[in-house]
C-alpha cells in the first residue's frame, strides 16, 4: 500500500494514495452486497455475530461476478459493511423514534398538520 508523503493540512496522518488497490464504493455496489449478505443470511451462514468463512467466500464471489473490474476484497468488503452499519444505526434510531410519535399519536396532536 503506497503512502502519500504529504499530509493534508487538516489531518495528522498521511492519506492513503489512490491507486489501483482502491475501492470506491457505489449504490448498486452497495445493493448487491446487502442482497449477498442477505441471502447468505437466509442461507444460515451465520456464526453468531459474524458471517462464516464459506458465506464470505460467496458474498466475495457475488461482488467480483458483478464489478469485475474493481479491487474487491473480503477486507473490504468488512470495511464496508462497518460504514453501512454506522450510517445505518442512527437513521434506524430517528425512524424508530418517529414511528413510536406515531404510534402513541403525538405526531398527529403536537407536530401533525
Amino acid at each position: 500500500m503506497c503512502l502519500v508523503l504529504d499530509m493534508d493540512a487538516k489531518s495528522k496522518r498521511p492519506r492513503k494514495s489512490k491507486g489501483l488497490e482502491t475501492c470506491n464504493w457505489t449504490t448498486a455496489m452497495d445493493g448487491v452486497l446487502i442482497d449477498a449478505y442477505l441471502h447468505q443470511l437466509t442461507m444460515g451462514n451465520k456464526n453468531g455475530n459474524s458471517m462464516t468463512s464459506s458465506a464470505m467466500d460467496n458474498i466475495l464471489e457475488e461482488l467480483q461476478n458483478h464489478f469485475p473490474d474493481k479491487p474487491i476484497s473480503k477486507e473490504k468488503i468488512k470495511d464496508h459493511m462497518k460504514n453501512i452499519k454506522a450510517k445505518w444505526t442512527p437513521c434506524y434510531d430517528l425512524f424508530s423514534e418517529w414511528f413510536e410519535w406515531i404510534r402513541m399519536g403525538f405526531y398527529d396532536k403536537y407536530v401533525g398538520c
